[in-house]
């Protein structure tokens, strides 16, 4: 439930040009969870922040290509990959 929730407000939040609100406060909450002992959690982490934050979410996501999990691990591949683009 928590993945899900974490890839909805990453996917909505890209789309809405209006900035969010406590925007620092949920950047921290999306960063503990990358941290999370579920690969599901780590990984809509990952997604959302790179959606959300773009090229500034590199230092948080990037050591994670070093993840145990290779969903994880693809998803940051991913989306260092769209950053290039």
């Amino acid at each position: 439930m928590r993945a899900v929730a974490l890839q909805s407000i990453g996917a909505l939040e890209s789309r809405d040009e209006s900035p969010l609100q406590d925007e620092a406060r949920i950047k921290d909450n999306i960063i503990n969870l990358l941290y999370d002992e579920n690969w599901t959690v780590r990984y809509a982490a990952v997604k959302s922040l790179s959606l959300l934050y773009g090229e500034e979410s590199l230092e948080e996501i990037t050591p994670f290509l070093m993840d145990e999990d290779p969903h994880v691990k693809e998803v940051v591949f991913q989306a260092l990959e769209s950053f290039r683009k």
